[in-house]
Order: C-alpha cells, then structure tokens, then sequence
C-alpha cells in the first residue's frame, strides 16, 4: 500500500517519489511514478544513495533491458521518462497488437494501484497490469493466501484466449519459476521475503502499535482506522457492513456480466467462483497474462485460482 519500501527493498530511486490518494473509508490510490529522477524525494533516506552522483539518463533508461529493449539514448531536448514510455508503446504496440500512440506516459509507465477494502488491489497500468487478492489461510491468523492475476489489454475485436491454468507456489518457492510473471518475478520474491521478518518484528516488539508516516504510509492508517470500526461494531451500528450487508453479500457478491450479473452464495458455491470472469478495465477488455499465481504464505498450498471472466469497472 506504500512505494516507500523501494529504496531498500528494490534498490530504486523512486520509491517515495509516489501520490497517495484516499476516497473515503473504502477506496484508496497510489501512483508511484517511474522514469522520473527526483533527488530531493530521497532526502528521508540515509547516505547519499542516488544523489551523489546524481542519477544519469542513461541510468533511468536502462529498465528498457528488462524487456530485452535496446535502451539507446535519449534525444536532445526529450526526457528519458518520454523516451521510455515511447519505446513501451512501439513494444507493447507490436506485440499485443494495439494502439498505444494516444496512452499517457503515466498510464504506460507507472505502478497506479487501487486499493478496496479489505483485500483487493488493482493495478490498471500497462506496464504493470495486475489484480491482488489476500484470502484467509484457513484458521491461522499468522498467514494469508496472496493470489495473483497478471493482465493484458486484448486487442479490438480478437476473440477471449482460454484461460491459462494457475499456478500454485509454495512459501518457499521463488516467483521466478512462473515463466509468464516475467521481469517482476525477482521484484515479488524481493517482497515477499520481507514478510517473515516483519511479522516477527511485531510478535517481539514491546511497543504497543506501529508508527505510520504521515503521508508515505497514510493509506495503511486508513485500513487500519476502518477495519478498527468494523471490529468495534461501529459499522454495523451505522447500517454499513452489519447484518443486512453480509445478508446482501451472500445473495449476489459479483459483477454485473454481460449476459446478467453472475451472482455466488458463500455458503454453497466455490468462494473463487468471484474470479471466474474477465476484467474489462478503462474501456478496455484485458486477459490474465502468463496464468495466476496463488502463493500460501504460511505453507504449500494447493488452493487455485479460476481465471477472470466478467466485468469489473476499475477506479
């Protein structure tokens, strides 16, 4: 929910370099901006990383390589976050088949994540074009299931490609085994092996709660606050998310389909069957990418993920 962890955990530049948006109690935004250099974002972090010597063009522009791009060099008068999102369009533009010409820079260069409360994350970029969902691991309050959707846009007018098979990892297991995760492979194993330790952290530390920042860190405050008035009952209280809520949820938790709305009933049907549908995401239809990757964060786990099919209107 924050990009402030980049500077250490990816070794990147940008981390703070980041907007947080929050839309009342349920809906929050972060758009952590890429292919810009700014050094007085980095003035939180210790040393003098990133800015002495400042960061070159041709620093930033060397990401290209990730997609086995020929980085080059920027042009007189052009910045190199033009340049990379130029170079993003001729790529995806070539191998999906599309038209990027008219996409913003930010919308094919950075990580823009939504955030609905409790456990969804969606992320309508095209560099970075993902959905999360963290699901309870049975009973154990120490673990979580983090599923996985990568997504692409699906050219106009091409036809729905079955859906891939999903992937399960185990706790162990490196995210760079999944041949269709890519590049982010390395950046997801780079996340997730932070967990184990942060979890011990607040087991063993004898302070009482966790000091937030007040913006980079503002959208984990406000889960916190919300969650803290469902526990209390205050929602319930205030007709939101009390009986009647669960009630309505049980009759139709889905999306509007275009043939009708796919309903599920939690008592009875498979509680994945929220996924079997496609994301249409900003006018756009798109497909998950390489397959979904379920991941059981406590032990191997053999839950799967049906793949998207349906209509969800992003944010």
């Amino acid at each position: 929910m924050e990009a402030y962890h980049n500077f250490e955990t990816h070794d990147s530049p940008n981390g703070s370099n980041t907007q947080y948006d929050i839309f009342g109690k349920y809906v929050s935004r972060f758009i952590h901006n890429i292919g810009n250099y700014s050094p007085e974002s980095l003035d939180d972090y210790p040393g003098d990383k990133w800015r002495k010597p400042p960061m070159t063009d041709e620093e930033m522009i060397a990401f290209l390589a990730v997609y086995g791009l020929d980085p080059g060099s920027v042009p007189e008068g052009e910045t190199a976050r033009a340049h990379i999102a130029q170079a993003l369009r001729r790529y995806f533009g070539a191998t999906l088949g599309i038209d990027f010409s008219r996409v913003s820079e930010c919308l094919m260069l950075d990580s823009i994540e939504y955030h609905l409360f409790p456990n969804m994350f969606f992320f309508p970029g095209i560099n970075i074009p993902m959905a999360y969902r963290f699901r309870p691991n049975g009973m154990d309050v120490d673990s979580s299931i983090f599923d996985v959707l990568l997504l692409e846009p699906l050219p106009q007018g091409v036809g729905h490609p079955l859906p891939p098979e999903p992937v399960a990892l185990g706790v162990e297991q490196s995210d760079t085994e999944v041949e269709g995760i890519g590049w982010l492979g390395p950046v997801y194993d780079q996340d997730t092996g932070n967990l184990a330790l942060q979890q011990q952290g607040f087991k063993t530390s004898r302070k009482k709660g966790l000091t937030l920042g007040n913006y980079q860190e503002s959208r984990i405050r406000r889960v916190h606050m919300t969650l803290d008035e469902f526990m209390s009952g205050a929602s319930a209280r205030e007709g939101v998310g009390g009986r009647a809520g669960v009630a309505s949820s049980r009759r139709c938790a889905g999306y509007r389909h275009r043939q009708g709305t796919v309903c599920r009933n939690e008592r009875q049907g498979d509680p994945a069957v929220l996924y079997r549908r496609w994301f249409f995401c900003r006018g756009q239809s798109v497909y998950p990418r390489g397959g979904a990757i379920v991941r059981g964060q406590a032990q191997g786990s053999s839950h799967t993920l049906p793949s998207a099919r349906g209509r969800l209107r992003c944010a």
